[in-house]
């Protein structure tokens, strides 16, 4: 059995670090994360990429940045359709 964390993300900036701490902070670690941003503008999607940096994460978390705003639900739907 493999686990997988997806997370939508639009403008979180306030509160996201606590977030990613309290998800690779657990026990037993996701196989993989994937984290979509649908645009935000307030510095989350800089905050995540050094956050995966600083922690050398990149085996096994991924952050994508859209292309264009998919809005809160196809947003969430992506990141979980690219969880195995």
């Amino acid at each position: 059995m493999t686990t997988g964390v997806a997370i939508a993300l639009y403008n979180g900036s306030k509160f996201i670090k606590q977030q990613l701490d309290t998800i690779r902070l657990q026990t037993l670690q996701p196989d993989r994360v994937v984290m979509c941003d649908d645009g935000s503008k307030d510095g989350t999607l800089e905050i995540v990429a050094d956050y995966i940096k600083e922690y050398g994460l990149g085996d096994t978390w991924e952050l994508i940045k859209n292309e264009e705003n998919l809005g809160y639900a196809k947003n969430f739907y992506k990141a979980m359709s690219l969880c195995n």
